[in-house]
């Protein structure tokens, strides 16, 4: 028996080393195909974003020129006393992104966000772009509300958030959103309405007047979210800016109630 001892220690020594080695390959393969999951599962596209950016080149670029245009006559109708209005389509925003944006404002989004779509339905829009940062990328997509909050206040509430198909926390997203937006000039604040997020973004409300041409006030009094546009409505009057749209000492909008039946219509 003693003589038996040594081979019998052996051969539990091995089956021991072989469960180990084999429970160690086994917990090796489960995380790859873990990671290997998780990593599909962050790179996938919605539907929407792939057909953005299958865009025709030709139509992109006239759907860029439509907006360019488009927009310049706003420009003008802000500038004179009155009413006016612009409606502006997904595709000619996504034309714009993919053509004159791409190409004449390359710094307009920060070096981790690239190719940015979006789809619009009633009273929603959604976003998607690429994120490349360290330690990883992967597809963004947001799914928002839109509304006027009250006038030149745009409210966007982040009703959903996804890396591919994961769900994606919004703390740190948010914040560079933010940052992005306050350094391309736009005044935003960052709030929240039933634990969802919300973005005010507050629009230029006066444009400074001059010996010859007095200070004017734009007043952003409606917007639409339809099916596949977005609608826009206000006015410009000559002189001081109105009381109800000031903003308080310590630069935060003045509260105001969701009406989501407030804008007039066309």
């Amino acid at each position: 028996m003693e003589a038996d001892f040594p081979i019998l220690l052996a051969a539990f020594v091995s089956t021991r080393f072989r469960f180990y080695l084999t429970a160690g390959v086994s917990a090796a393969a489960a995380l790859a195909v873990i990671a290997g999951t998780v990593y599909w599962a962050s790179q996938r596209r919605p539907a929407f974003y792939c057909q953005a950016l299958a865009q025709d080149p030709d139509a992109a670029r006239q759907g860029s020129d439509a907006l360019l245009h488009q927009a310049a006559a706003l420009a003008g109708d802000l500038r004179r006393p009155g009413q006016w209005h612009a409606l502006f389509t997904a595709e000619q925003i996504n034309g714009w992104l993919a053509y004159d944006a791409h190409q004449n404002h390359p710094q307009l989004f920060p070096t981790y966000i690239s190719d940015p779509r979006v789809a619009i339905e009633n009273n929603r829009a959604r976003v998607a772009f690429c994120w490349h940062k360290v330690p990883w990328s992967t597809v963004v997509s947001l799914e928002t509300e839109v509304y006027l909050r009250q006038t030149n206040v745009v409210a966007v509430r982040v009703c959903r958030a996804r890396a591919g198909i994961l769900p994606l926390p919004l703390a740190g997203l948010l914040d560079d959103i933010a940052a992005a937006a306050r350094e391309a000039g736009l005044q935003i604040d960052v709030d929240q309405i039933e634990s969802d997020p919300l973005l005010l973004i507050t629009l230029p409300w006066a444009q400074a007047g001059n010996a010859s041409r007095p200070a004017e006030q734009l007043c952003l009094d409606s917007l639409e979210v339809n099916q596949g546009e977005i609608y826009v409505a206000g006015h410009t009057q000559r002189g001081q800016p109105a009381s109800s749209t000031s903003r308080e000492t310590d630069g935060n909008p003045q509260p105001a109630a969701h009406v989501e039946n407030s804008n007039i219509q066309r």
